[in-house]
């Protein structure tokens, strides 16, 4: 592992304005770093930022639409229906994730956009089975910016909106499985940030970055 490394994982929950940003850090060997950060994700200057995806890859709502927005409606849904589907729809199955480039967003430094799909809780209720895909989530997206040769990447608040999530469970595996990703394994990256929108999110993330 290189000891110069850093990363910075980035989440960001549902939003529609911009807002005042709030930030903090934790810093870890190897000069590596998960940083929180209060503000919009599409406006953050990393190489990759992840988009919180429905199975069908098309534009949605929360952070889904608002990245769709951004990065341009038509140019990113003709990408994401480039991906082959199966019988019932799906381009991206459940703690999967796919890459897309960033079109109207590489203005902005992002390279790409990696579409992730987390557990849909109001219909997957097992704990086990909803933590097991939350963290294959986090994960493949680690995993598709280290396949680029990304050197950082934002994450949103995933499946804690319209799927339902809770929130502090989902916040304790995100928080944990990043943080065992960029402390375990060699990587290319070097920033890592939780990227939020809400202050009750905020309030989470920052309480595990005091206790983590």
């Amino acid at each position: 592992m290189n000891s110069k490394s850093l990363i910075v994982v980035s989440f960001a929950c549902f939003f529609t304005s911009r807002i005042l940003t709030q930030e903090l850090s934790k810093k870890y060997a190897h000069g590596r770093e998960i940083q929180v950060i209060k503000d919009d994700i599409n406006q953050q200057s990393v190489d990759c930022i992840v988009n919180a995806a429905n199975k069908e890859l098309l534009s949605g709502g929360g952070v889904c639409g608002a990245i769709f927005r951004a990065a341009g409606i038509d140019a990113l849904q003709k990408a994401c229906f480039a991906f082959p589907k199966t019988a019932d729809g799906v381009r991206c199955p459940v703690g999967e994730a796919r890459v897309t480039p960033s079109f109207n967003l590489a203005t902005r430094g992002i390279k790409h956009i990696i579409h992730a799909v987390g557990p849909d809780c109001r219909s997957i209720i097992d704990p086990v089975i909803r933590k097991n895909l939350l963290v294959s989530t986090y994960i493949n997206s680690l995993r598709e910016a280290e396949h680029l040769g990304a050197e950082s990447i934002a994450f949103p608040c995933i499946s804690t909106s319209i799927y339902a999530y809770p929130k502090k469970e989902a916040s304790v595996i995100a928080f944990q499985t990043v943080s065992d990703f960029i402390t375990n394994q060699a990587s290319s990256l070097k920033k890592v940030c939780f990227m939020v929108f809400e202050q009750e999110d905020y309030v989470l993330y920052k309480q595990l970055v005091k206790t983590k």
